[in-house]
């Protein structure tokens, strides 16, 4: 997450963007295999002692409904598995 100022007003917008995964897993597929997955395997490389990540679930109609920010690796495994 970044904190956002008047100095970076001009700046790309990109550059504001925080990093994101998206780890999407066939319905039928277990989902302790969510750990294989590629785009969480990226994030955990990604991941930082001290930073905070926001899990948001992927339905198409959650309306803000399950999101949940952590900074501890176990935490966010629970929290998606």
């Amino acid at each position: 997450m970044k904190r956002y100022s008047t100095e970076i007003a001009n700046e790309d917008p990109m550059k504001m963007m925080p990093e994101t995964y998206i780890v999407d897993l066939p319905e039928k597929m277990c989902a302790s295999k969510i750990l294989e997955h590629e785009e969480f395997k990226a994030f955990q490389r990604a991941f930082k002692k001290d930073s905070w990540w926001i899990i948001k679930p992927g339905e198409d109609a959650n309306r803000g409904n399950g999101i949940k920010v952590y900074n501890n690796m176990q935490k966010i495994k629970d929290c998606i598995i």
